[in-house]
């Protein structure tokens, strides 16, 4: 029986992609599974996903998918800034 990694919701701004890319590597290195949207623009393909439980969004009308997302989260990690603040899909 395999056992479900701990899943962890990042919310951040697309402009912080890369601050939060060495945050998402460290986690994944300690054992958890993300959910992270445009998990691509970190250069992470579909096969790296996968393999390492990363659960990924895109399109245009990503609110459902967001908030199952977080219910389903073991943990929710926010990442604070400027840019997150000036986001309009918040």
């Amino acid at each position: 029986m395999t056992t479900r990694k701990p899943q962890i919701f990042i919310a951040h701004a697309a402009n912080d992609k890369g601050r939060i890319k060495p945050i998402a590597e460290t986690l994944l290195h300690s054992g958890y599974g993300l959910f992270i949207d445009r998990p691509e623009e970190f250069d992470w393909g579909v096969q790296f996903c996968r393999d390492n439980e990363i659960a990924f969004q895109g399109g245009t009308d990503i609110g459902p998918e967001r908030r199952a997302a977080v219910e389903n989260a073991d943990a929710v990690l926010g990442c604070l800034s400027h840019n997150l603040a000036r986001d309009p899909q918040l």
